[in-house]
C-alpha cells in the first residue's frame, strides 16, 4: 500500500510539472525533475512488482513446507500405524501362546480329573465285584448264584459306562476305537432287561420285551459300545415317558456269515416336534428344556450313540408323533459265531448261570506275592481271588510299608497300588529297585490302579513298572498275569476239587440301627458278622484319634505341609467311614479331600468345622450297639500301678515292633481295670491310637499315662 501511495504522489508531481513547463516555457530545470520523478515512480513500480513476486514465493515456500509437513506427519502416521500393527501382531501371538497354554492347561486339567474319577468311581467296584466273584465260585445255591450273575452283569456293564465317560474326550479327537470280540446275545439282553426293569418299576411303568427266539447265540462285535447304545435309548424312553409303557424289540435276518440285527425301542411318552428332532443328536442340547427341567441328564448321550452308530456303519432312525410317543430303531451287522437260536433268551440266561464253575488254572504254593494298597479291602479282595492258587501273600498299608517288607524278604511278585498318601507307588516303586543289593532288586513289580484313563499303561511302563493290572481286579487276568511272571518251575497243576458246601451267609437281619450307617453297604464290603462287628468297634475306637489328629493338621493350614497332611488324614477318615457304611459322612470327607489337593482353604475352612461336629457325633450316635459304650466300671478292680506300667511298657515295644495281636492283647488287659477319669480318658485314646497301628501317637499317651501315675 505504501508503494502505491508514494507511486501515485511521484506521478501526479510529474503531470504537474508538465504542465507547469507547458506554461512558462523554462523547461531545462523542470524537465530534470520530470525525469527524476518518473524514474522514482518507475523505480516504484519495479519495487511493487518485486514485493509481489517475493510475497507470491514466500506463499509457494509456505505452501511447499505445509506439504513436506503433511507428507512427514503421513509417514510418521504410517511408520505409527506399522508399529502398532506389529504391536498387536505380537500381542496376537502371546494371546495366542496364552491361549495354548491355557488349552493344554485344561486338558491336562481334564485329565487329572479322569484320573481321578477313575480311581474313585472303579474302586469301590473292584470291590464289588471281587466279592460277587467269590460268591460265584463258592455257592452251590442256585439262586444266590443267580443273584450273583446279575450282580456281575451289571456290574461289568457299569464298569463299561464308566470306561465311556472315560473315553469321551477319545471321541471328539476322533480317536475312538471299537473292541469286537465274540459275545452272547442273550446276555446282553438279559442285562438290558434288568437294568430297564428297576427304572421301569420305579415310574410305574410297562416294560414289554420282544426279542425274536431264533437270533442267533452268539455274535462278533462291539457289545460294550452295542449295550450302550441301547442302554442311552432306553433311558430316554423311561425319562420321557410319565405313563403308559414302552417296549424293546430285537429281530433280524441273517446275510451269509452276518447277521443283520435290528433294534427298536418305542414308547408312549410325550412325542418330539419335529423340528426338534435335529436337536437329539447335538451334545449338551436338551429339548423343551423348560418343559423338561426336572428331567435328569447333561444331553451327551444321544450324541455318543450317533458317534458309536456311525462306526459301526449304521444310523439312528426316528420316527414321533408330538404327545403320543416315539419309535427309536436302527440295524447293525454282526458277524454270526454261534447260529444256535436263542430261543428263550432268559432260559439261555439260566442255563450259563448253572454252567459257571469256577477252577483255578495253576497252584504255587513256593511262591511269594507282595501287595501294596492303602485300602484293606482292596488288600482283602486280592487275597481272596488268589486264595485257591496257595500263593503266599503279604500285604502293606502304604508304600514305606512295602519298602521295609522287600528290603527285608524276598518277593516273586510285588503288585504296587498308586495313589496312596504319604508315599505314593511309583516313589515306592523307584526305592525298591533302588535298593541294588536288595532282596527284591530284581523282583518284577506289577502297578495295581483304578486309573483306567486311555493311555496309563504306556505311562506307568515308562516310569518303570514292569507290567500293568487294572482294576477291578478279574480273577483271570490275575491268574493269567502272575502265571507268565513267575518262574515256570514255580507253577503246578491245579488238583482236582470236590464241590465245597453251601455258603450263602446272609446279612444278620437284628443288626443295630445307627442314624447314617447303611448295613448292606457295610455288608458289602464286610461279608462276615464277625468281621462287621470288630470293625464297627474299631471305627468307635478311631473317632477321638483321628478327629484330634485332623485338628491338628488343620491348625497347620495355610502352609503346603499343613494341606498334605490334612489331606493325607481327611483320606484315612473318608476310607474308614466308607468301609463301614457311612456313606454321607465317607462324602463330606471326600469334599475336604480334593479341597486340600487343590490348596482350596476357603471350602475347608467352611466345611472342616461342619465335618468334625459330624464325625465326633458318632461317638454318641454308636453307643449301645454291640455295646458300645456300655462298660460298666463297678465290677473292675482298681489299677494296680506296677502291672498298668509293666502292661504300657510292653505295649509300647509290641507297637514299635509292629506285634498287632500282641498289641490288641496288652490293650484288652489295660480295659479290665479302673482309673482315674483323667488316665482312663487316655487309656480309651490309647485303644484308639492301637487300633490305628500309630506307634508314634502310643508313645506320646503311654509316656503321659506313665507320668499320672
Amino acid at each position: 500500500i505504501g508503494l502505491d501511495v508514494a507511486g501515485l504522489i511521484c506521478l501526479g508531481s510529474a503531470m504537474s510539472l508538465v504542465c507547469i513547463e507547458n506554461e512558462y516555457a523554462n523547461t531545462t530545470a523542470l524537465s530534470y525533475i520530470r525525469l527524476i520523478l518518473m524514474t522514482v515512480y518507475f523505480v516504484l513500480v519495479g519495487g511493487q512488482h518485486v514485493d509481489i513476486m517475493l510475497q507470491e514465493y514466500q506463499r509457494g515456500v509456505k505452501e511447499n513446507e505445509r506439504k513436506l509437513q503433511e507428507q512427514v506427519n503421513n509417514a510418521e502416521a504410517a511408520r505409527a500405524e506399522a508399529e502398532d500393527a506389529k504391536e498387536k501382531a505380537e500381542i496376537a501371538r502371546a494371546d495366542a501362546e496364552e491361549a495354548k497354554e491355557e488349552a493344554d492347561a485344561a486338558n491336562q486339567a481334564k485329565s487329572r480329573f479322569l484320573a481321578n474319577m477313575s480311581h474313585e468311581i472303579r474302586t469301590p467296584i473292584n470291590a464289588v465285584l471281587g466279592m460277587d466273584e467269590m460268591i460265584l465260585r463258592e455257592t452251590k445255591n442256585k439262586e444266590v448264584k443267580a443273584y450273583a450273575m446279575d450282580i456281575r452283569s451289571a456290574g461289568n456293564t457299569l464298569l463299561s459306562l464308566i470306561n465311556e465317560i472315560l473315553d469321551y474326550s477319545k471321541i471328539e479327537s476322533g480317536k475312538m476305537e471299537l473292541a469286537e470280540g465274540e459275545y452272547d446275545l442273550p446276555s446282553v439282553i438279559n442285562n438290558l432287561v434288568n437294568m430297564t426293569t428297576a427304572r421301569a418299576k420305579g415310574k410305574d411303568l410297562d416294560f414289554v420285551v420282544e426279542i425274536d427266539n431264533n437270533l442267533p447265540m452268539k455274535l462278533w462285535g462291539d457289545d460294550v459300545r452295542l449295550r450302550q447304545i441301547i442302554t442311552n435309548i432306553l433311558t430316554n424312553a423311561v425319562k420321557y415317558t410319565p405313563e403308559g409303557k414302552f417296549w424293546l424289540r430285537m429281530n433280524g435276518t441273517r446275510d451269509n456269515e452276518d447277521f443283520i440285527l435290528h433294534v427298536e425301542v418305542e414308547d408312549t411318552g410325550i412325542g418330539i416336534k419335529e423340528e426338534d428332532i435335529p436337536k437329539l443328536f447335538v451334545e449338551y442340547e436338551r429339548i423343551e428344556e423348560s418343559r423338561n427341567r426336572n428331567i435328569e441328564g447333561t444331553g451327551l448321550g444321544m450324541n455318543i450313540t450317533l458317534q458309536l452308530l456311525s462306526m459301526m456303519d449304521s444310523k439312528l432312525q426316528v420316527e414321533s408323533v408330538y404327545g403320543e410317543g416315539s419309535k427309536f430303531f436302527f440295524d447293525v451287522k454282526q458277524r454270526i459265531i454261534d447260529d444256535t437260536p436263542i430261543g428263550d433268551f432268559k432260559a439261555a440266561v439260566e442255563k450259563a448261570t448253572d454252567d459257571f464253575n469256577y477252577n483255578e488254572s495253576f497252584i504255587a504254593p513256593d511262591a511269594h506275592v507282595l501287595v501294596v494298597d492303602d485300602n484293606s479291602m482292596n488288600r482283602k479282595v486280592f487275597m481272596s481271588l488268589l486264595k485257591a492258587t496257595e500263593i503266599q501273600i503279604d500285604d502293606a498299608d502304604g508304600g514305606p510299608q512295602a519298602v521295609e517288607f522287600a528290603s527285608q524278604k524276598h518277593y516273586d511278585i510285588i503288585f504296587m497300588d498308586h495313589m496312596m498318601p504319604d508315599m505314593d507307588g511309583v516313589e515306592a516303586m523307584k526305592r525298591i529297585k533302588a535298593m541294588t543289593d536288595g532282596p527284591c532288586a530284581n523282583t518284577p513289580i506289577i502297578v495295581l490302579t483304578a486309573n483306567a484313563v486311555s493311555g496309563a499303561k504306556e505311562s506307568y511302563l515308562a516310569e518303570g513298572f514292569d507290567g500293568f493290572m487294572s482294576k477291578p481286579v478279574v480273577a483271570d487276568k490275575l491268574e493269567q498275569l502272575i502265571g507268565e511272571t513267575l518262574p515256570k518251575e514255580m507253577l503246578l497243576p491245579a488238583p482236582e476239587r470236590e464241590d465245597k458246601a453251601e455258603d450263602t451267609n446272609p446279612m444278620p437281619e437284628d443288626l443295630p440301627s445307627i442314624e447314617g450307617l447303611d448295613w448292606p453297604f457295610a455288608w458289602l464290603h464286610l461279608p462276615g458278622e464277625d468281621m462287621l462287628i470288630d470293625t464297627v468297634k474299631d471305627f468307635y475306637e478311631l473317632i477321638p484319634v483321628h478327629g484330634k489328629k485332623l485338628a491338628g493338621f488343620y491348625e497347620q493350614l495355610p502352609s503346603d505341609e499343613g494341606f498334605e497332611a490334612y489331606r493325607i488324614q481327611v483320606h484315612g477318615m473318608k476310607s474308614s467311614a466308607a468301609t463301614i457304611g457311612i456313606v454321607p459322612l465317607a462324602g463330606m470327607a471326600k469334599i475336604l479331600e480334593f479341597a486340600a489337593k487343590d490348596f482350596n482353604e476357603d471350602i475347608i475352612r467352611q466345611v472342616h468345622p461342619v465335618f468334625m461336629n459330624e464325625w465326633n457325633s458318632y461317638r454318641e450316635k454308636m453307643k449301645g450297639a454291640f455295646g458300645l459304650g456300655d462298660e460298666d466300671d463297678s465290677d473292675k478292680e482298681d489299677a494296680d500301678l506296677d502291672k498298668t506300667k509293666a502292661y504300657l511298657e510292653m505295649l509300647r515295644l509290641a507297637m514299635e515292633d509292629f506285634d498287632v495281636d500282641k498289641a490288641d492283647e496288652l490293650m484288652a488287659l489295660l480295659k479290665t481295670y479302673k482309673y482315674p477319669d483323667e488316665v482312663n480318658e487316655k487309656i480309651e485314646e490309647l485303644g484308639g491310637a492301637v487300633t490305628d497301628l500309630d506307634s508314634d501317637l502310643c508313645n506320646e499317651i503311654v509316656a503321659y499315662i506313665m507320668e499320672k501315675i
